[in-house]
């Protein structure tokens, strides 16, 4: 039984060693404060590389994803994007497309802003054009309406 009390992991720092049935098991503290158990096998070959607070952040580092920029963000990726989607016919498959930065809910965020009250993502002042920071604004239904293609 190696002791490996002390060495780090990934995100877990090896407190405590202890037996489990048949399996070497280690109690570790991971960087976000909490404590968690796993096989030392598993420690060391990598597959364990934190409490589980790792993917949590991988997945949601913005802590935004119930908001209504986040599923307006989402939505207008799928139109351009997503052929199965009934109004990609109007956006993806007439060229519009989201602009690389804005593959990144976090850059999408950073360039428009929290959603106004009653107001909707809008492509202006080219409502033919692309969704990117110099061609979108939050609009009111009358000026979205005033802004349709013909």
């Amino acid at each position: 039984m190696e002791n490996i009390i002390g060495k780090q992991f990934g995100r877990i720092t090896v407190v405590r060693m202890f037996k489990k049935g048949h399996a070497l098991m280690c109690e570790g503290r991971c960087v976000c404060g909490n404590t968690t158990n796993s096989q030392s096998c598993n420690l060391k070959s990598g597959y364990t590389k934190s409490c589980g607070c790792l993917q949590i952040e991988s997945v949601t580092r913005h802590g935004r994803a119930n908001t209504t920029e986040y599923q307006i963000w989402e939505s207008m990726k799928q139109r351009c994007n997503k052929p199965n989607r009934k109004s990609y016919k109007y956006y993806g498959a007439m060229g519009v497309r989201v602009c690389k930065r804005w593959d990144k809910f976090e850059n999408f965020f950073s360039d428009m802003g929290k959603r106004p009250k009653g107001k909707t993502l809008d492509r202006f002042p080219n409502n033919c054009g692309d969704y990117k920071p110099s061609n979108c604004r939050w609009a009111t239904w009358k000026q979205q309406a005033a802004n349709r293609r013909k």
